[in-house]
């Protein structure tokens, strides 16, 4: 439980500090980075899955 914590932390303190570094860059680079397999790589997957969902409901 607690890696879970660790891990929405660290994606919304990415999202913080990388939100305004953006807007002035004029190339983006995305990296996508998960580390774990089988049961391990269910919480990213489950994360990024939500992440989708939200940032396909921004475009529209």
């Amino acid at each position: 439980m607690a890696t879970t914590k660790s891990f929405l932390i660290l994606i919304v303190m990415i999202l913080a500090t990388t939100s305004s570094t953006f807007a002035s860059l004029e190339e983006m680079v995305t990296v996508l980075s998960i580390d774990g397999g089988g049961i391990k790589g269910i919480i990213p997957g489950t994360i990024l899955e939500f992440l989708e969902g939200q940032l396909q409901k921004m475009d529209n």
